[in-house]
């Protein structure tokens, strides 16, 4: 809840997930407890049943005003990055003890 508070969700926003696990499902439902509709990234079967669960959609198409990053990790930020619309917000809930690396291309 603090990971969306902190990443200013709003009711109307488009908001993807990544990361089907424990924090990223955690997120959809408290997403969901708030009204708020969401897609996630999901890769396993049981992962998509239980946000499906939860309303998700799968639909990704990169136009998101909001992407919580639920993994933590180099890969899934880049993905954070390529998803959302310019100049709108990412929330990082997912724990890494790798050192984060952003590849910019200019």
């Amino acid at each position: 809840m603090h990971g969306l508070d902190r990443t200013h969700v709003r009711e109307g926003d488009r908001v993807l997930i990544i990361g089907e696990g424990r924090i990223g499902l955690g997120t959809g439902a408290a997403l969901r407890s708030r009204g708020i509709r969401c897609d996630i990234m999901a890769r396993h079967d049981h992962q998509k049943a239980a946000a499906d669960k939860l309303g998700a959609g799968f639909n990704h198409d990169g136009h998101y005003d909001v992407v919580i990053d639920a993994v933590g990790s180099s890969t899934s930020l880049q993905q954070s990055v390529q998803m959302i619309k310019p100049m709108e917000r990412i929330g990082l809930v997912g724990v890494s003890l790798e050192t984060l690396v952003l590849e910019q291309e200019f």
